[in-house]
Formats: structure tokens, sequence, C-alpha cells
């Protein structure tokens, strides 16, 4: 499937995953996924640069204000822990990029 989402955004990923990012502010921690790491970039390096943020939500509801100001927030944190992050793109499960069910089933 990431691949499928890498053509349909024009996007080139590295290694694709989910992480907790620490909120010392607020003492407490904000889950991620997926997050990806551009590529050639390495996990847990220190100052990796990141090409996706999002969040993968069971929910009917749309994503709206509320779900972009939160991932600007943990981009934010992301740069304060030193990660390469101001190219990061939001990589919410939204439907006008996620592949259809058919592309999913003819995916290599």
């Amino acid at each position: 499937m990431v691949d499928l989402v890498e053509r349909r955004r024009g996007l080139s990923l590295g290694a694709v995953g989910s992480a907790e990012i620490a909120d010392p502010a607020a003492r407490t921690k904000h889950e991620v996924d997926p997050l990806a790491l551009a590529p050639g970039e390495r996990p847990q390096s220190p100052r990796a640069a990141i090409a996706l943020i999002g969040e993968a939500k069971a929910t009917v509801r749309p994503h709206g204000p509320k779900d972009l100001e939160r991932l600007e927030h943990i981009r934010t944190l992301l740069a304060d822990q030193g990660h390469r992050s101001d190219d990061a793109r939001d990589g919410s499960a939204r439907q006008e990029w996620l592949p259809s069910i058919d592309e999913m089933r003819t995916s290599p």
C-alpha cells in the first residue's frame, strides 16, 4: 500500500512505520501512524529527515483543522528533537489520496 500512496501523491519514501513522539511540555506522547523517513534515512537516526507524518484512525468523521493542528504540533516537536521535518507532508488517511481497493488488488 505504501508504494501506491507514493505513486498517487508523487512522494518518494524511505522507511515507514509508527512512532510515539514525546511532548515534554504536555507530559505526554503523541502516537503517529504512519511516519515515513526520506529515502536513505535510517530509523532511529538522531537527525533523520521526515517525509510524511500522518494519522490513520478508524472513524467516519473527516479530518478537520484540529487534526491538521495536531500534526503541525508533532512536526514542531520532531524539529525540536533535531529531526528535519520542514518538508514533511500530511499523510493522514484521506479518501483523495488513498488507493482504491482495485488498485490495492493489482499492486505488485
